[in-house]
């Protein structure tokens, strides 16, 4: 693991329990809940940001999809 990536784990820690327990006393289940779920988010994206290989776009994934299709159509 490198500095980066514990630096990213240790920020997203200390921001979820600063944040997390006043969600918690105040009873904002939901709040709660949709903060923890883009705090998650947002800490895997930064993790996968920081990988060497290169990650899959939904752009891919819609080019596999189309592109036959474009290329069916193309050729009747």
């Amino acid at each position: 693991m490198s500095w980066g990536t514990i630096g990213v784990l240790v920020l997203g820690a200390v921001i979820g329990l600063v944040e997390a327990p006043g969600l918690f006393r105040r009873k904002k289940t939901k709040e709660l809940w949709m903060f923890l779920v883009l705090l998650a988010a947002a800490i895997a994206s930064n993790l996968a940001a920081g990988l060497p290989e290169d990650l899959p776009t939904p752009l891919d994934a819609l080019k596999a999809v189309f592109e036959p299709i474009g290329k069916f159509v193309l050729r009747h």
